[in-house]
């Protein structure tokens, strides 16, 4: 039987990555496995485990209120955000989350355009 301890490796240096203990738990299976002795059903499993792919727990986070119509308002009327809190009804740090939400949304879909080949019709400045 192989030794299950080996699978208990703890992290004995705080600034090493948890990256590197998965490799080294890798190196341990694939050890395991490549050996002609038994390895027994637990350390089956825990190969299988460690193979396995994770899912993500739980939903993904839900975006700021009104994200949208903060992102509209700063970038086409350019209002500031304690302004816009007023008139949304939010609070300045929900207004603060949800223009860094619609920023990032702008980007990935900046990023995908270019991706895909098209242009932005925002970023055209070919007609002024």
């Amino acid at each position: 039987m192989v030794d299950l301890r080996a699978w208990q490796i703890r992290r004995q240096d705080p600034d090493e990555s948890y990256r590197s203990d998965r490799d080294r738990r890798v190196q341990f299976a694939v050890e395991a496995l490549r050996s002609d002795r038994d390895i027994g059903t637990e350390t089956r499993n825990a190969i299988a485990d460690l193979l396995e792919e994770k899912k993500p727990k739980g939903r993904p986070a839900k975006p700021p209120s009104k994200w949208y119509e903060v992102g509209i308002l700063v970038e086409e009327d350019e209002k500031k955000l304690p302004e816009i809190a007023d008139e949304l009804g939010v609070g300045e740090r929900t207004a603060e989350r949800g223009w860094n939400y619609f920023k990032k949304v702008r980007e990935a879909q900046q990023r995908a355009n270019l991706k895909n080949g098209w242009m932005d019709p925002a970023a055209d400045d070919t007609d002024k």
